[in-house]
Order: C-alpha cells, then sequence, then structure tokens
C-alpha cells in the first residue's frame, strides 16, 4: 500500500515518447496534473485515517528510508514544451555561428522574452531514490504577470533589459526597432 503511494506521488504528468525517446505530456487529461506531494505531515494524516495507526514524524521518516525513497527538491517539467520544435530551431543558428569569422561578422542579438508571473510552488517531497521529484507547470493568466525582454548583444558582450506590460507583436517590433539605432552600418541578426 504505501509503495504504492509513493509510486503515485511521484509520477510525473509526462510519459516517454517511444519514438522520440522524449518526455511528453501525457494525454490522457485526468493524469496531466501531478498528484499531491507527500509530507510526513499527510503521511500521519494517511495513516491515521486509512489504518487507524499514530506514529511520530521520525517512524515515518525511518520506514520511507527503508521503502528506498528520499526527501528532494521537486524539478519543474514544462508541461506544454515540444522538443522537436526546439531541435529545429538549432539548425539555421549553427549556419549563422559560421559567420563570425568573416572580416565583418552580423552583430549578434540574442532576444528572449519572459513573463514574470505566478508559478507551481517546486516544494520538497517525497520520491523514490535515483528518480527527480517532478511538478507540473501550469501558469497564471495574462492579468498576473509582467514581460521583460532581454537582450544579449553577442558581439560587444552587453545586456539589456527593457520591460514591458504585456509581450505581444507591437512590443517586440518595438524591441527590434530599438536596437537598430545602436548600429545602423552592421547587419543585425536577432535570435
Amino acid at each position: 500500500m504505501i509503495r504504492e503511494a509513493v509510486a503515485a506521488a511521484a509520477r510525473p504528468s509526462v510519459e516517454l515518447d517511444e519514438a522520440s525517446g522524449q518526455r511528453v505530456p501525457r494525454t490522457e487529461p485526468e493524469q496531466t496534473t501531478a498528484p499531491a506531494r507527500w509530507t510526513r505531515k499527510r503521511w500521519l494524516v494517511g495513516l491515521q485515517d486509512t489504518f487507524g495507526l499514530r506514529c511520530c514524524r521520525e517512524t515515518v521518516r525511518k520506514a520511507l528510508k527503508r521503502l528506498g525513497v528520499s526527501w528532494k527538491k521537486a524539478k519543474a517539467l514544462l508541461n506544454r514544451a515540444h522538443t522537436a520544435a526546439r531541435e529545429a530551431c538549432v539548425e539555421p543558428v549553427q549556419a549563422i555561428m559560421k559567420r563570425v569569422l568573416e572580416p565583418q561578422p552580423p552583430l549578434r542579438v540574442y532576444l528572449d522574452e519572459a513573463p514574470i508571473h505566478q508559478d507551481a510552488d517546486l516544494g520538497y517531497g517525497w520520491a523514490p531514490k535515483a528518480e527527480r521529484l517532478w511538478v507540473g507547470s501550469h501558469s497564471s493568466g495574462l492579468s498576473a504577470q509582467a514581460s521583460l525582454y532581454g537582450l544579449y548583444f553577442y558581439n560587444l558582450g552587453q545586456v539589456a533589459i527593457w520591460e514591458y506590460e504585456r509581450a505581444h507583436t507591437e512590443h517586440t517590433l518595438d524591441v527590434v526597432q530599438r536596437v537598430r539605432p545602436r548600429r545602423l552600418d552592421q547587419e543585425i541578426i536577432a535570435f
């Protein structure tokens, strides 16, 4: 009973795709939400409610250790990540990286937008040894976030961070237009 509960609590909201070998979100809607993390307090309440057993936290800790689980920090698992699409983005970058050796290399600007919002509390929980504790990441709505545009000027070794209320096409174009006056004579390649 306890081993099954630990295994269920440690199961991520993803499954292994046999074709690509990558982790993908589970297809069954009821399995896309990570189960609650089992703390010692939750174990104590569960043992008392299910079996009528009362014991101290240290007894629960020792029993869990004997069952082969350990207390660890959870890792966030992005439920909507697409590995194939990310890999497709790398190929054109490699061709541009070769242009660095030219006499007049283009200015490479790495541009990224980061929504700052509330996200899953990773916390700690019990999970089988040698396995990560995954917690599904489900971000809040647009009204609870702000957006930061970060730019890294690769050739210059400089960084710029610009804040906007939200990230959308107009703000992204504004960021790109703010870069242009800095280098009128140089080709700019933004990523």
